[in-house]
């Protein structure tokens, strides 16, 4: 298939026009890990920016609250996990020792520095429990301001103690349980996740070192039907886009990732890492994950292609990071807002053309269905709605952008080695309809 070619001249005068300042948020494209203070490893606990491809690139979110580092607490303590909200903020949960607080933080960003001014906490309960140590250790959006949680060694309030699963209102303060009922005694829960519609899905992990999933009822809660007993410790469950349950899975000389049906079927289990795995998060443009484990070293995180083959990217520094507990990924490019006039939807689940690197020659982008039509490339978004009555909204600005044509939906924007990174350029496409229809914005980041 050919492609029209993005002309390097104009797209340099571009990339010098463009240049902005860093971004208050996660980068897009980049990883961000969460960490726990653990009294094994060397190092305080906290958040870690990491670059997805280039090695040795990572660097510390400054100034957070001791909640989240764990400093000042008497046993493990700080960061459990963490989820990135669409807007680049970031919610994490923390872990705690009886009787400290279970919080759940919104955290926002300048450059790579704690907002304290943007950001907010509020508790979720008082540690206790079997193991005198409670935890959330896993978070995943339902809604623009609900999430569900896995929540482990509460103790108080009485609403939440002995509970595994809970709807947090972040914005409205308020927890709600989710009534897991016929859960065997004696294990610990650390993983859990929703289809959204119909069920919930927790690993149950007993002393024996073999875990149990089970299926809940969801939203209302019920009996617990078991599905599965797997080898190891599960320590993260995520849903794909075809309804598999992707499940970490390991041993502390051992990390797997294994695809499940909804029923518990084990469809196949992939050797990732030769440690526990802590946690994953799909890189939804590459169709590719980000991993954290649990090393002797004080864990590691890697990015790993669709087959799980596993690159590492960043072990601990001189003074230690605790251990990697969560993982969460910024993609890279990103759609905004919405078609107009029937326009195409971009493809990015995965993106064809990869990420934009510096040095991909390839990186290319494209809509379905592969509508022939123009493209307009700017350096700032736009939200301009019926365009002198056209019916299609106008999302990137036209004010020093360029244009071309394209003839199967596709623009080829090959990007050399010697390109700056951190250049965010926008990206429209437009085509005859009736009588036009219009793209989503797409927002590209270099990296």
């Amino acid at each position: 298939m050919t492609r029209p070619r993005l002309p390097f001249a104009p797209l340099a005068l571009l990339a010098l026009a463009c240049m902005a300042p860093v971004a208050a948020q996660v980068p897009d494209g980049h990883f961000v890990t969460s960490h726990g203070r653990f009294a094994s490893a060397p190092g305080l606990g906290g958040l870690w920016l990491h670059h997805p491809r280039r090695p040795g690139q990572s660097v510390p979110v400054t100034g957070l609250p001791n909640a989240l580092t764990g400093a000042g607490a008497s046993g493990q303590a700080g960061a459990n996990c963490v989820v990135r909200l669409s807007d680049g903020r970031l919610l994490v949960g923390t872990m705690s020792a009886a009787p400290g607080s279970v919080e759940l933080h919104v955290v926002a960003l300048a450059g790579n520095a704690y907002d304290h001014t943007r950001s907010a906490s509020m508790t979720i309960g008082t540690a206790g429990g079997v193991f005198n140590l409670g935890m959330l250790s896993e978070i995943q959006i339902v809604s623009p301001t609900q999430v569900l949680v896995c929540i482990d060694g509460i103790a108080s309030p009485p609403a939440l103690a002995g509970q595994v699963l809970a709807i947090v209102d972040w914005a409205a303060a308020s927890v709600t349980p989710i009534p897991v009922l016929g859960l065997p005694p004696g294990g610990l829960v650390q993983a859990a996740a929703t289809d959204g519609v119909v069920w919930a899905y927790v690993a149950l992990t007993f002393p024996n070192s073999t875990t149990t999933l089970f299926a809940v009822p969801y939203p209302g809660g019920g009996l617990a039907i078991p599905l599965a007993t797997l080898a190891g410790l599960v320590s993260a469950i995520d849903i794909d886009a075809a309804g598999m349950l992707l499940v970490a899975i390991g041993t502390a000389a051992s990390g797997d990732l294994a695809v499940l049906t909804p029923a518990g079927t084990v469809l196949r289990r992939t050797r990732i890492t030769s440690a526990l795995l802590n946690g994953f998060a799909p890189e939804t443009v590459t169709g590719g994950f980000a991993f954290v484990d649990g090393s002797a070293l004080s864990g590691r995180v890697s990015w790993g292609d669709g087959n799980g083959l596993a690159t590492l990217l960043a072990g601990p520094p001189a003074g230690g990071w605790g251990i990697p507990t969560g993982v969460d990924v910024a993609p890279d490019p990103v759609a905004y807002d919405a078609p107009s006039g029937g326009g195409p939807l971009w493809r990015l689940a995965p993106n064809p053309g990869g990420l934009p690197l510096a040095g991909n020659g390839a990186f290319h982008v494209a809509v379905d269905p592969p509508l022939a039509g123009a493209w307009l490339l700017g350096c700032a978004p736009a939200q301009v709605r019926n365009v002198i009555g056209l019916g299609i909204d106008l999302l990137v600005s036209p004010q020093g952008a360029i244009n071309g044509t394209m003839s199967a939906g596709t623009i080829a924007l090959p990007i050399p080695a010697s390109f700056p990174r951190g250049l965010t350029v926008y990206v429209q496409t437009f085509h005859l309809a009736s009588p036009l229809a219009a793209s989503p914005g797409l927002r590209i980041t270099t990296l």
